[in-house]
């Protein structure tokens, strides 16, 4: 919700993918930095 992410204050959030390599036919794994609120965490996913 816009308070619990206090919007007014931070209203960017920013992925910076680092890499997308592939898994197996069709999928990938990106990994990147998730900076929200001024935190930033190194986060992977399939896609």
């Amino acid at each position: 919700s816009e308070d619990f992410f206090h919007v007014e204050e931070y209203p960017i959030a920013k992925f910076g993918i680092m890499s997308a390599k592939a898994i197996e036919e069709g999928r990938l794994m990106i990994v990147g930095d998730l900076s929200i609120r001024d935190i930033t965490k190194s986060i992977s996913f399939e896609a």
